[in-house]
């Protein structure tokens, strides 16, 4: 964000899903720090990968899942790091 790292992926870990799903446009940019072997997968070959394998679909989900929880974490980090010292103002509610 901004330039800055946001995710160190490894190997069998998928990037740019979100944007098969929605529609939208990437969130990042992913840069290779090594030589690396990747699948370009696109958007019809990839719902119908979704609809025929409920494995890949749940393990899409649960990838999902983690790095909200690991978004989530580092948010509420940096928040206690840099918010106001005084309890004046709230977390936002979800």
């Amino acid at each position: 964000i901004g330039g800055a790292e946001v995710a160190v992926l490894g190997p069998r870990e998928c990037l740019g899903e979100m944007s098969l799903l929605d529609g939208h446009p990437r969130s990042a940019t992913a840069v290779v720090a090594e030589d690396a072997r990747l699948l370009r997968i696109g958007s019809d070959d990839f719902r119908n990968l979704l609809a025929t394998h409920a494995g890949i679909a749940i393990a899409l989900i649960r990838t999902l899942a983690r790095r909200l929880r690991e978004s989530t974490t580092k948010y509420s980090a940096v928040r206690k790091a840099t918010g106001p010292k005084d309890g004046t103002e709230k977390e936002p509610r979800l």
